[in-house]
């Protein structure tokens, strides 16, 4: 599961108002498109920010230093484009 605020449905240009399986094939494809290429490297650190302990933020090692937030939600952590 992938949550999505309002500015990732901007930032991925996915259909905000489409078809769920619409977005979730969208979401796959950019699932496909990061990481069939490239695999993420070792992991670095997870931060809990803590103003917000549902999100977290996972860095980890893919040539340089990258990383991707993560939320807590009804006690499971999901990735989250925010």
């Amino acid at each position: 599961m992938v949550l999505l605020n309002d500015a990732a449905y901007r930032r991925f240009n996915f259909p905000k108002q489409g078809d769920p399986v619409t977005v979730r094939n969208e979401i796959a494809r950019l699932f496909r498109q990061v990481y069939s290429n490239v695999k993420p490297g070792p992991l670095v650190s997870v931060r809990i920010n803590p103003r917000d302990p549902t999100l977290a933020s996972i860095a980890y090692r893919h040539v340089d230093l990258d990383s991707f937030n993560m939320r807590l939600f009804d006690g499971q952590w999901y990735y989250a484009f925010e």
